[in-house]
């Protein structure tokens, strides 16, 4: 799974919006669009302040589901 499709997966897991999304990691909500579509990729910092937004059970599953793609 590309990790586009898990950032935004993950987003909607924690049910919130785009903006929101972007108002929590000081991003614009076009930055989240682009992070999103894969037409941008998030800055490292950026990356670690969304994996603290998660429990590690969610962490857990992404590696999982990670592992077993082809």
């Amino acid at each position: 799974m590309k990790s586009c499709v898990l950032l935004k997966n993950l987003r909607l897991k924690l049910n919130i919006t785009q903006k929101e999304m972007a108002k929590i990691l000081g991003k614009s909500r076009s930055n989240i669009a682009n992070y999103e579509r894969g037409y941008a990729i998030p800055p490292g910092d950026t990356l670690l302040k969304v994996l603290d937004l998660y429990p590690n059970g969610e962490l857990e599953a992404l590696r999982s589901s990670k592992e077993q793609a082809p």
